[in-house]
């Protein structure tokens, strides 16, 4: 069921995003062409400014929107579709509450996960191609013939970054979702409270993370810290080095995924009251 699920939000995303994706493929590559030609062509005046500025502008404003959509269509989804009409229909399916939330998840880290390769893909096309082939085989040539990692263990922590990325954008999506969820608790106003609820938890993390600097930078003693990453450093090679810390922020990102999840899961399950 919960593969069910996750597809039925896919195809209320899919309905938009195509369209959106493909026009900013599209004008990343007419900018292209457009920019390189009145880049190489003896313009002045208006014409230049049409011919250089113009296109650039239309280009920011749709990867802006595409993000600003993004995000609406997000909580959107997760709003309409749990707490509002759409909630009626899913809560008397056979599924629990946790499922609808993953479902969610999942659906809403893929779409954003497309947005952002469509958009990194956008602005390669908008560069000089022979610049950015030329720069793209010497970062991996860099990358895969050091003297410090092999060309696998490049590999694999190229992987391991990526995974890193994907939680760090599930994190995002389910910080969403508890606010969201939290807002949800009070009688009135419920979109203003989640947006405060949203700031409320982005300060709480601010402040823990401001906390643990300071208490490394200011603490009466990190001496053990100095000596525990010496450790680690000499019983582990560069790719160990490396994997732990990406590690750290995998285990750092699950554990806010959890809270997140527990938070909102546990909400639609006692207290939810659909609009």
């Amino acid at each position: 069921m919960l593969g069910k699920l996750i597809k039925y939000d896919l195809k209320s995303y899919f309905k938009l995003f195509p369209l959106i994706w493909l026009a900013a493929i599209v004008l990343a590559f007419v900018n292209h062409f457009t920019l390189r030609h009145f880049s190489e062509a003896e313009a002045s005046g208006v014409a230049e400014l049409l011919g250089l500025v113009l296109p650039i502008l239309v280009y920011v404003a749709a990867i802006v929107t595409l993000a600003v959509l993004t995000l609406i269509l997000i909580i959107r989804r997760f709003y309409s579709g749990a707490l509002k009409e759409e909630g009626y229909l899913v809560f008397t399916l056979p599924v629990k509450p946790w499922q609808i939330v993953v479902a969610k998840a999942i659906a809403a880290t893929i779409v954003t996960i497309i947005t952002s390769v469509v958009t990194v893909i956008s602005v390669l096309l908008l560069m000089d191609w022979a610049e950015v082939t030329r720069a793209i085989g010497e970062l991996f040539h860099g990358l895969f013939h050091n003297e410090y990692i092999t060309g696998g263990q490049c590999a694999a922590l190229m992987a391991e970054a990526v995974i890193v990325g994907i939680v760090g954008i599930a994190v995002s999506i389910y910080r969403i979702y508890c606010a969201i969820a939290l807002g949800h608790l009070f009688n009135k106003h419920r979109g203003g409270m989640a947006v405060l609820m949203y700031i409320a938890i982005s300060i709480v993390l601010s402040a823990l993370g401001s906390t643990v600097v300071a208490n490394l930078i200011f603490g009466l003693d990190t001496n053990w810290i100095d000596e525990f990453l010496r450790k680690i450093s000499e019983a582990t090679n560069t790719f160990g080095f490396i994997s732990l810390g990406m590690l750290g922020l995998f285990l750092v990102s699950a554990v806010q995924i959890v809270i997140y999840h527990i938070v909102t899961e546990r909400i639609l399950s006692k207290r939810l009251n659909l609009e």
